[in-house]
């Protein structure tokens, strides 16, 4: 007898529920441990008196741990496994946001900003092969899987939107402490449901058909992601300080923020037929294009409709950018390799994360404005643009079975749907 938890459509709906639990890791890592620091950045450059290139400095020593987390990922996920990564790196990213509330010095920050973004790197690669392998198990949520997981970074940028500049308000602005420590004990409640999605995961690392990844195949969408990561973390690092300065109040920040979190949690319906048929680097080079424009206007105009414009263009498409390197990272490479691929390109974005930062924060303290860091913003992603379009389409045949004529990967590795 074929029962309810048998049909298709059980399988399909779990899969979904799997998906929706693994992206509150983004929501943690992402929402929460990197871009919140940007709402709390004015206040916390203010009790310490730091300047523009100290302030950016916690976000480098974020990028350098993203940097070094990334690279231990692909070292070790062979071994490990992506499940056991990720559970980890959930479970200490929420650590590290309730340890932040109770720092007192610049080092203390800065080591527990490095912490943060080691096990950030985890929840980021390590989650995104196991919606991966959702993607694959049930072809009918492939076209959200990989857009939806990173898609859920907006749920953590909407909730620290509305409830960090009203706790600001309300408690002053040297609540900063308490919202850190918030936030962390958020996202404890958050990675229990990621850890439950995960254990019922099925884990591409362990895929019969192993192999290696070949960077060479992927060199420019690589670069074009390093780029990227220079750019866009600019624009997320100092656009609210730039908005203070343009005497944007609590409100205007607040909807300003939740604007962009909302756009990010709609960005899966936006870019899944995109996606779907990625060649290459065209999705990347079309994310970057919307980005750079987004980050100029606040340059060229910082009155609320344009900023309305900017957060709107912004969020909907800075996950895609991840997406669009899973999905290549996907299509070219073996199931067994997608997290060593997932990891070098992070990697990368890691390394342009780090510089891009501090090297803005300089502009800004030798101009005294942050005109010129935003626009740099801008014209990094218009550089990553260009890179990305050159990138080549890859793809991979599993070589037993390859199908010459369509050109698609066919992976025997592929848990069937009766299995689920």
């Amino acid at each position: 007898m074929n029962t309810g938890r048998n049909t298709p459509t059980y399988g399909i709906l779990l899969s979904l529920l799997v998906i929706l639990s693994l992206s509150l890791g983004p929501a943690i890592a992402n929402g929460f441990a990197r871009f919140a620091y940007a709402l709390l950045l004015p206040s916390m450059r203010d009790a310490f008196g730091w300047s523009y290139s100290t302030a950016g400095s916690l976000n480098t020593a974020n990028g350098i741990g993203y940097i070094l987390g990334a690279l231990a990922v692909f070292f070790v996920v062979g071994r490990l496994g992506n499940r056991r990564l990720y559970i980890a790196g959930i479970v200490l990213t929420s650590l590290s946001l309730v340890a932040t509330g109770f720092c007192n010095s610049l080092p203390a920050l800065m080591f527990w900003r490095f912490v943060a973004g080691v096990v950030g790197a985890a929840v980021f690669i390590c989650g995104s092969a196991l919606v991966s392998a959702q993607g694959a198990l049930h072809p009918r949520v492939r076209p959200f899987a990989i857009s939806g997981y990173f898609g859920g970074a907006g749920i953590g940028m909407l909730l620290s939107g509305i409830g960090i500049p009203v706790v600001l308000e309300w408690q002053g602005q040297g609540a900063w402490r308490e919202a850190w420590v918030a936030m962390g004990a958020l996202a404890l409640v958050f990675s229990a449901f990621s850890v439950a999605a995960a254990l019922t995961s099925h884990d591409p690392s362990g895929a019969s058909v192993a192999g290696r990844w070949n960077w060479r195949d992927f060199s420019l969408g690589v670069l074009a992601y390093f780029v990227y990561g220079g750019g866009y973390i600019t624009y997320m690092t100092f656009i609210i300080a730039w908005m203070r300065s343009h005497q944007a109040g609590v409100p205007q920040i607040a909807g300003f923020w939740g604007l962009l979190g909302l756009a990010v949690m709609a960005s899966p319906y936006v870019w899944k037929t995109r996606l779907a048929r990625n060649r290459g680097g065209n999705s990347l080079g079309l994310v970057c294009a919307v980005l750079a424009v987004a980050a100029f206007l606040p340059y060229v105009d910082a009155s609320s409709p344009t900023m309305t414009v900017s957060a709107l263009l912004f969020g909907v498409s800075m996950f895609i950018g991840p997406a669009a390197i899973t999905v290549m990272v996907r299509n070219g490479s073996p199931q067994g390799a997608w997290g060593a691929g997932i990891a070098a390109f992070t990697t990368a974005f890691g390394i342009g994360q780090a510089a891009g930062p501090v090297f803005s924060g300089w502009l800004g303290d030798l101009t005294g404005s942050l005109s010129l860091p935003i626009a740099s913003s801008a014209a990094i992603l218009a550089a990553a643009s260009a890179i990305a379009y050159l990138q080549k389409d890859v793809r991979w045949a599993e070589p037993a079975r390859a199908n010459a004529a369509s050109g698609q990967p066919t992976m025997a590795t592929q848990p069937s749907e009766e299995a689920a």
